[in-house]
């Protein structure tokens, strides 16, 4: 009689037959303390509050026996994707005191500066929500849990290369990203108008005014 898995290793072994390679970081790894400097920020007080518990998996593509390799270690949609972030079931989450696991491409996210990694971990920790009832009251499982959930994106750019190549920024695609371009450079002229005004006025502390 074989050796008994519990259901979470039996799907990771499922997984490993996909020709990719799972790595749990260790809580006292770099990488997991630079997310931890993430989980701590204000935005995410609730996760921590309830203690919620997240695990990180480096994913990595390993040829199989026929020699094949895939592309890339996650993707959706065919494209690569640097990471994503999953709920754990109740039966694994009993097995391995996780609640959510966050899987990243250990091939892209090992050569991101720590900036890049940081903001990586933050946009998948900003997809995860501590549930509450109607009168603010944090939601539980039944093994005593916060209840928690995936939320989708704020947005999202999607669209098809061959309506570029044919309309160019007439298109729906370049449209979108158009808007999102302006945004963005909105919001870091806001921040960079913000820390100059903060570094003017230390400035300020030490002039002598006749």
């Amino acid at each position: 009689m074989g050796q008994w898995k519990t259901p979470l290793e039996r799907w990771y072994t499922y997984l490993e037959k996909q020709m990719k390679e799972y790595v749990l970081i260790p809580q006292d790894h770099q990488l997991y303390s630079l997310f931890t400097e993430v989980l701590q920020q204000d935005e995410f007080t609730n996760l921590t509050k309830y203690e919620v518990k997240i695990a990180l998996v480096a994913i990595s593509v390993v040829p199989s026996e026929n020699g094949m390799t895939m592309e890339y270690a996650i993707s959706k949609e065919g494209n690569p994707v640097a990471a994503q972030i999953r709920l754990v079931t109740q039966r694994d989450r009993v097995l391995a005191n996780y609640d959510a696991v966050i899987e990243y491409d250990s091939k892209l996210v090992d050569d991101f500066p720590e900036i890049k990694t940081k903001a990586l971990f933050e946009h998948e920790l900003c997809h995860l929500e501590v549930q509450f009832d109607k009168d603010g009251v944090v939601k539980t499982t039944v093994d005593g849990r916060a209840a928690l959930k995936l939320i989708p994106d704020d947005f999202r750019i999607t669209g098809f290369r061959s309506v570029i190549q044919k309309y160019g920024f007439d298109s729906v695609e370049l449209s979108s990203l158009a808007e999102v371009l302006d945004e963005a450079e909105r919001v870091m002229k806001e921040k960079s108008d913000e820390e100059a005004e903060k570094s003017s006025s230390s400035d300020d502390g030490g002039v002598l005014v006749s």
